[in-house]
């Protein structure tokens, strides 16, 4: 009887508790509700122009510090790879010196000893070569245009070589601008097959072969070919592509003093230079392809001047015979001609064989 009455009273107890601290509840819950009231009566409006609580401030700052600092340390090595080039270049100058930089090898001025030379650092070096080929692309519109090419629009197909005597010697220029008959997807491809075979493209070697693989250097923008010829001259030629969707244009040149390339300081060179374009005109699918080839007659490291009678050697000419300066030179000419034209049609020739050999081996 006394448990009951004890376990009944307790159960009162536990109820008026609950009760007790229900109103408390209720009661806590009418003055937040007031106090949101006057909170919301007492709110400042919202102004985005106002400064933040600098506790933001902090918490973003602190976010944005692990990036800062990463930056910065890629900032200082990028200056200090920068130095490093820039203190090779003056080195590299230094120990050229005045006379350790041939003369232009085009001879009439309008080129120099950077858009020919090429440094032994491997940074200096990919700077050297981006800035030659950059010009040469950057120009390529005025060249064209000086030459004397028509508008693409004009659709005038041709192909002729010249010669041309200046003070500084000859300059054997070929051109040639057609329509070509495939469609875009061969752009690639096309520019990859001439750059892969650009000494024999451009008969470096006159009538004989390129006897063996020219590439001593590739990248993705660069390509350098070195090679000798059978009569001994050296060929330096770096050469580089632009692609477009549809346009392509590559271009080569001959890097006359190269700290890469051991050779004689007898040995001799000529300059070249290419500019080859193909173009998909707006007016339907027809593409339009152009070459200039610009060849400058064969100089000794030093800049002199290879005799034309010893030139002649090329197509195995004699000019001892010729009386004067002028019927050498229009002797010299019209064999020059003759013989490139032979020495192009047999490249063309040896190209086409190897494309139509190629998906019979293996």
């Amino acid at each position: 009887m006394k448990r009951r009455t004890y376990i009944r009273e307790m159960m009162q107890h536990y109820r008026q508790k609950e009760r007790g601290d229900l109103a408390a509840l209720r009661a806590e819950v009418s003055e937040l509700e007031q106090e949101l009231r006057r909170l919301e009566v007492c709110r400042i409006p919202y102004n985005p122009l106002a400064a933040l609580p600098w506790r933001d401030v902090a918490m973003a700052l602190r976010d944005e510090e692990g990036t800062s600092v990463s930056e910065k340390r890629l900032l200082v090595h990028q200056v200090d790879d920068m130095a490093m080039v820039i203190q090779e270049l003056v080195q590299w100058l230094a120990r050229k010196g005045p006379k350790g930089i041939p003369r232009s090898i085009q001879g009439d001025g309008d080129d120099t000893w950077r858009n020919t030379s090429l440094a032994a650092a491997p940074a200096s070096r990919e700077l050297g070569k981006a800035w030659i080929l950059k010009r040469l692309v950057h120009h390529a519109p005025a060249i064209f245009h000086s030459f004397d090419f028509p508008a693409f629009e004009l659709g005038n197909a041709f192909e002729d070589i010249n010669v041309q005597f200046t003070e500084h010697g000859y300059i054997l220029v070929g051109r040639s601008q057609y329509e070509a008959a495939e469609g875009p997807a061969a752009l690639a491809p096309t520019f990859a097959a001439f750059k892969d075979n650009l000494c024999s493209v451009l008969v470096v070697n006159g009538l004989e072969p390129v006897p063996h693989e020219t590439v001593v250097e590739s990248s993705k923008t660069a390509t350098l070919h070195r090679m000798k010829t059978w009569r001994g001259e050296g060929v330096n030629l770096l050469c580089g592509a632009v692609m477009e969707p549809t346009r392509g244009i590559l271009v080569a040149q001959q890097i006359a003093d190269d700290d890469r390339w051991t050779y004689s300081a007898t040995s001799t060179q000529r300059d070249r230079m290419l500019w080859f374009e193909r173009v998909y005109l707006p007016c339907g699918r027809k593409c339009v392809a152009r070459m200039l080839l610009v060849v400058h007659q064969t100089k000794r490291y030093d800049g002199e001047l290879i005799p034309l009678d010893e030139e002649a050697a090329d197509w195995g000419g004699d000019l001892s015979m010729c009386t004067s300066l002028e019927t050498k030179e229009a002797r010299y000419r019209r064999h020059a001609i003759e013989f490139a034209q032979k020495s192009f049609a047999a490249s063309r020739e040896r190209l086409s064989r190897g494309r139509n050999a190629r998906p019979s081996e293996g």
